[in-house]
């Protein structure tokens, strides 16, 4: 099955309720996009310290020098979305 794949830039964060994925860059307001995606199966993606515990689904961090991922169950269950075993068992639970 093939899918096409579409990359925008959203210009404020309403535009993000039409998204399967939304990556929020660490300079922009978590909270008010999370606002915007919450109760919808939005995956929300983000690289900030503490932006996991601010409701975003996967956040990007750097521990003992290494990339790694925090993993938050609670906003995933909200987005009514599943990560795999294989995933959470490599990921930072929150």
């Amino acid at each position: 099955v093939r899918k096409n794949l579409v990359l925008k830039k959203v210009g404020s964060s309403g535009d993000a309720q039409t998204c399967h994925v939304v990556f929020v860059a660490n300079n922009a307001n978590v909270i008010d996009v999370k606002k915007q995606v919450d109760g919808k199966p939005v995956l929300l993606v983000t690289d900030g310290e503490g932006h996991g515990r601010k409701g975003s689904s996967l956040n990007f961090v750097t521990a003992d020098d290494k990339l790694r991922f925090e993993l938050n169950q609670m906003a995933l269950q909200k987005a009514n979305l599943k990560a795999s075993g294989a995933l959470t068992s490599l990921a930072i639970l929150i």
